[in-house]
């Protein structure tokens, strides 16, 4: 798991030339994008020239997400608490999806990609985060 900034030029990165901040993390042949700070989260793929074939874009503790102000569709996996892909769907632009049953996080990738990864995800789940929650309290004395 590495942290890196995507430059403007790279396969991955904005139409506009500014630059992404995104940890990375390998599954099987996937690459996935998970944003580092809120501004990331909020721009979702909105703001990429383009994302490759194995590329997906995992937002965490995610429901929802459209593609208002995009010009292509994508595909969406949703997942579930374990990270199990739970449903696929092709959303075109200007639409948005309801929250899933059992969706806990999701995955945007190119159009006609969705399908693919989610095999790879189910044959190999990613990681899970570390918990930042706390477990327990401490009962004072």
């Amino acid at each position: 798991m590495s942290q890196v900034r995507i430059l403007p030029g790279s396969p991955t990165s904005a139409s506009d030339g500014s630059v992404l901040t995104v940890r990375i993390e390998r599954i099987g042949s996937v690459r996935l994008l998970i944003p580092t700070t809120r501004r990331e989260r909020r721009r979702g793929l909105l703001g990429l020239a383009r994302i490759g074939p194995h590329d997906a874009l995992l937002l965490e503790r995610c429901r929802v997400v459209h593609t208002v102000g995009m010009r292509c569709a994508i595909d969406v996996v949703i997942l579930d608490r374990e990270r199990q892909p739970v449903d696929v769907i092709t959303l075109r632009p200007g639409r948005i999806i309801r929250p899933r049953r059992r969706g806990r996080h999701v995955l945007e990738t190119a159009a006609g990609r969705g399908l693919a990864i989610a095999q790879v995800i189910q044959a190999e789940p990613p990681p899970q985060p570390p918990n930042t929650h706390l477990s327990s309290r401490r009962s004072s004395t």
